[in-house]
């Protein structure tokens, strides 16, 4: 259905589940034979010091410059382009395995809002003072990793204090922040959306695997997205459908069959209400916007 690539597939290497990699980004040559748009199994993040990125992550459009940092979680659809002026930055490329490496609290990823997470914004602009914190991070991790005898306990705890920084970050340009243990429980919420997706499950489900009550799930949901439990399932929902009406050949009622739907007509009535167009109208658009 989509293509899902592994870290290996953008490097030229015959090596196979390669953990870890990062790049400059100028005079990179583009990876030969990805197919666009795609999903990964790591996580991406990238600094852009200069130049211009132009970011299409499920149906939301980005345009990256200045210095700015802009990140792609696994799982997600995207497709990316450059333009042909002068381009500077980084590319990090790591998996969940190597992230955990040697690290006592699991929960690291549930605790970084900005990764697996599809309703907050995928980039942060740097001010100068930030940008040269960051900056030097990167530069640690790429001098670590051009050694010959480089660590990979010591890539993965840069990696750590890199994805820590950033979270700070985030934290003091939200006005309405969370506790830990909130943003935790938020991503387990988004955890199990995932896993249970095709299941039309209710808010109360959701409360009721995650052991609290919906109220106060709805409570968490609200603090962390500003959004309530039935938007966040709704615009997940709805996001798995464009996706299949966009890359795959299924018929609307086969769409309608695998989303958990009782009948084309109501997943029609329900795609219309967050879209505010049909299924077949939105499969129309997208292939004169992305297959042509």
């Amino acid at each position: 259905m989509f293509k899902i690539y592994q870290i290996a597939d953008f490097l030229d290497t015959t090596k196979k589940n390669i953990q870890f990699h990062i790049n400059k980004l100028e005079g990179t040559p583009p990876a030969k034979n990805i197919i666009r748009p795609h999903k990964h199994q790591f996580y991406e993040v990238f600094l852009v010091k200069r130049g211009l990125i132009k970011q299409s992550v499920d149906y939301k459009e980005f345009e990256i410059k200045g210095t700015t940092l802009f990140f792609i979680s696994q799982g997600q659809l995207h497709q990316w382009e450059r333009n042909n002026e002068v381009f500077e930055g980084y590319r990090l490329m790591f998996t969940e395995e190597f992230l955990l490496l040697g690290q006592p609290n699991k929960n690291i990823l549930f605790e970084l809002i900005y990764l697996d997470n599809l309703y907050h914004n995928p980039y942060l602009e740097l001010t100068e003072k930030n940008a040269s914190q960051i900056i030097a991070c990167f530069e640690l991790l790429l001098e670590e990793f051009q050694l010959q005898d480089a660590r990979e306990d010591a890539l993965s705890s840069l990696v750590f204090v890199l994805l820590v920084k950033i979270q700070r970050l985030f934290n003091a340009y939200e006005s309405n922040q969370s506790s830990k243990h909130q943003i935790v429980v938020y991503k387990q919420f988004i955890y199990l959306i995932e896993k249970h997706l095709t299941e039309n499950l209710s808010p109360s489900d959701y409360a009721e695997k995650l052991s609290i009550s919906p109220r106060h799930l709805n409570r968490i949901v609200q603090n962390v997205a500003n959004q309530s439990v039935t938007d966040i399932i709704q615009q997940r929902t709805v996001l798995e459908a464009k996706r299949l009406l966009s890359y795959t050949n299924l018929t609307i009622g086969q769409i309608t069959d695998q989303l958990g739907f009782e009948d084309t007509s109501y997943f029609s009535r329900y795609f219309r209400k967050i879209t505010h167009c049909s299924p077949s109208d939105f499969r129309n658009q997208m292939t004169e916007k992305y297959l042509n």
